[in-house]
């Protein structure tokens, strides 16, 4: 995961054929261009990979013209002799915006290597339409499928970034230290999404950082990622989960990846007030979709991702727990949730049946914790944010029986939380 301007990003793409984009071929080592320059190049982001399963990986990445693209894999660096195209109903891509691209048939803790591409096409009418000069290709990267007979598993989390530039270059620089198996972004990516740009400069490309393209991102729905006019087309950069069962087909933000010895699961706790208010201005719908999350969860548990594995940790954005009687349950007619009751009203029986160490959560922009207690036995830890000196990054790693997680200042890197967790019962 490699910090880079626009400029040295765009000179470790290799371009086919003939002609590298101009700016390359005459500007001078000392130069730089602006990243909001004419399009010197077709990638307008690194790839991002999202969505791991056992058998399959979604590369997700930004254009800067009418394009499209497709990926180049295999199990060897110098074998890519898998191409998907990810055509949807006969169609392949073709956007001035964002490219999707499924790799399928891969096999468990399997190491791949890709390279995406991306080729312009001139779309001048139904029968005129012609690819526009050579394809241009990424370096070739790496990434592993998860699957439980992985010797360890490790994730970073990050959350509240709100489009705060400094706080994601500090925080992604920590990540790269670390090189965990997952970077799991616990929402509220943004303030409201309003435009491709906002999306653009602040998922995609953030702080102008390759964050995702040789590990896979993990995301979890924040209440601000569901605001802003630009909102719905969310998914089309952060891919939704497809789920085996038709029942739960829209609910794209829930998920379990099992790596190792762990079991990662995550929810969309929706937004911070009732579908009620004024504010939503009837649009909003997120009490039937928490309640159907819980029918989802009630089977997830006892899937064998879940049953197997030592340690179950529960992502989600806003918490699910808060000790203060004064604190917003997000269920009132004024002010925005603290914790969130429905959440922990569907979910919570099925986390305590499953013995559920650990929730990892978000939203109130302070670092705390909530230990385990008789009637609860997951314990919380939620992320700081979104100012430079209150984010955080949690770690997590699996090894030698053990769950350690830490919590460090993403400003400092100073440790200022460190838990540990035996293996559960596992019937």
């Amino acid at each position: 995961m490699e910090k880079t301007t626009r400029r040295s990003f765009l000179a470790a793409t290799s371009v086919s054929a003939l002609a590298a984009p101009a700016f390359l071929r005459s500007a001078s080592a000392d130069e730089e261009t602006p990243v909001d320059a004419a399009p010197e190049s077709l990638f307008a982001s690194p790839v991002v990979l999202q969505n791991p399963t056992e058998t399959s990986m979604q590369a997700v990445w930004t254009v800067a013209a009418e394009c499209t693209g497709w990926v180049e894999y295999g199990t060897s660096p110098d074998k890519l002799d898998q191409v998907s195209h990810g055509p949807i109903f006969g169609l392949r891509p073709f956007s001035d915006r964002v490219i999707s691209i499924p790799m399928t048939g891969l096999k468990a803790n399997t190491t791949y290597y890709y390279r995406a591409a991306t080729h312009a096409i001139a779309f001048k009418g139904a029968y005129n339409i012609k690819p526009d000069g050579e394809p241009e290709y990424t370096e070739v990267k790496s990434f592993t499928t998860p699957g439980p007979d992985a010797k360890s598993a490790s994730f970073c989390v990050i959350n509240d970034t709100h489009t705060v530039q400094d706080v994601m270059a500090a925080e992604f620089a920590l990540i790269s230290k670390i090189k965990p198996d997952y970077t799991l972004w616990n929402g509220d990516t943004v303030h409201s999404i309003e435009s491709h740009e906002t999306l653009q400069k602040n998922v995609m490309f953030p702080a102008n950082t390759a964050y995702a393209n040789d590990h896979p991102l993990l995301f979890c729905r924040g209440n601000h990622d569901t605001r802003g006019i630009w909102a719905r087309n969310y998914p089309q950069y952060f891919t939704p989960w497809k789920q085996s069962d038709p029942e739960f087909a829209g609910l794209g933000y829930s998920f379990v990846v099992r790596h190792g010895d762990l079991a990662i699961i995550g929810l969309d706790t929706g937004e911070d007030k009732p579908d009620y208010r004024d504010e939503w201005g009837t649009l909003a719908e997120f009490e039937p979709y928490i309640a159907k999350q819980g029918e989802w969860l009630a089977k997830a548990i006892e899937s064998e991702a879940v049953k197997t594995a030592k340690f179950v940790v529960v992502f989600c954005h806003i918490p699910l727990f808060d000790d203060s009687p004064k604190a917003n349950p997000g269920t009132l007619a004024t002010g925005f949730s603290s914790w969130k009751k429905l959440g922990a009203d569907f979910w919570g029986p099925s986390l305590q049946k499953a013995g559920v160490q650990l929730a990892i959560t978000a939203h109130v922009h302070k670092h705390r914790v909530d230990p385990a207690t008789p009637d609860r036995c997951w314990a919380q830890i939620t992320g700081g944010g979104c100012s430079l000196d209150g984010a955080t990054v949690i770690s997590g790693r699996v090894e030698n029986d053990r769950l350690k997680v830490e919590v460090f200042m993403a400003k400092t890197g100073e440790k200022v939380t460190e838990m540990e967790f035996e293996p559960r019962k596992i019937n």
